[in-house]
């Protein structure tokens, strides 16, 4: 028997099925054979969970977008923008935010 509480929780984030917006929000990536996957796994369909794992899936809308980093250090302008944070401040990825992270570690956070 499967805990359904722990796949309430695990099932929306498990894999490589989120990535980080510009804005520094989650965002779903999950393809459509991650989809299916999950989908026969909640069903408790038959069949092989990995048939068809080497066709091209189709990837989630928006997941091929770039965002903008004028540094190219790891933090969106648009981000720093939305936090007020300089965008020409070569050090500013790795200084310090007031909650003790670098500013790189708290958007990799999604925060």
């Amino acid at each position: 028997m499967r805990l359904r509480s722990l796949d309430s929780v695990l099932l929306p984030t498990v894999g490589n099925s989120q990535m980080l917006d510009c804005d520094g929000g989650w965002t779903s990536r999950r393809d459509s054979q991650d989809a299916r996957i999950i989908n026969q796994y909640k069903t408790l369909g038959s069949g092989g969970l990995f048939t068809g794992q080497f066709t091209q899936s189709a990837l989630a809308s928006g997941s091929s977008t770039s965002c903008i980093e004028s540094l190219h250090d790891g933090l969106p302008d648009q981000w720093k923008t939305a936090k007020g944070l300089s965008t020409s401040d070569p050090n500013l990825y790795k200084a310090k935010a007031p909650n003790g992270y670098t500013w790189l570690e708290n958007y990799l956070n999604g925060q």
